[in-house]
């Protein structure tokens, strides 16, 4: 499945992506959401903020719309955990 522009992203997902990542922001303050690096659960990928924000969006548009977070670390350097699920009751499971 070819990848959208990203201003193509459903509005659910962008309001998704906004909400995760004011939480993350109030979660690892003073350090800004934009310098943290974002590990994707279960894996051994680390995405830059950019990165990120671009895996949310596209996790919720392909029918995962529960995205969630922790802090793995906060020094040196913030890691921030990423998870997406299905929502079985969602809109995107008919």
């Amino acid at each position: 499945m070819p990848i959208p522009p990203p201003d193509e992203f459903s509005q659910r997902a962008r309001e998704v992506a906004d909400d995760l990542f004011e939480e993350i922001a109030d979660d690892i303050r003073p350090v800004a959401a934009d310098h943290a690096q974002y590990h994707l659960d279960g894996s051994n990928l680390t995405l830059s903020y950019e990165e990120a924000l671009r895996w949310v969006k596209e996790s919720v548009d392909a029918g995962h719309p529960q995205v969630r977070h922790f802090i793995e670390r906060l020094a040196p350097g913030v890691i921030v955990n990423l998870a997406a699920f299905e929502d079985p009751d969602s809109q995107f499971h008919p």
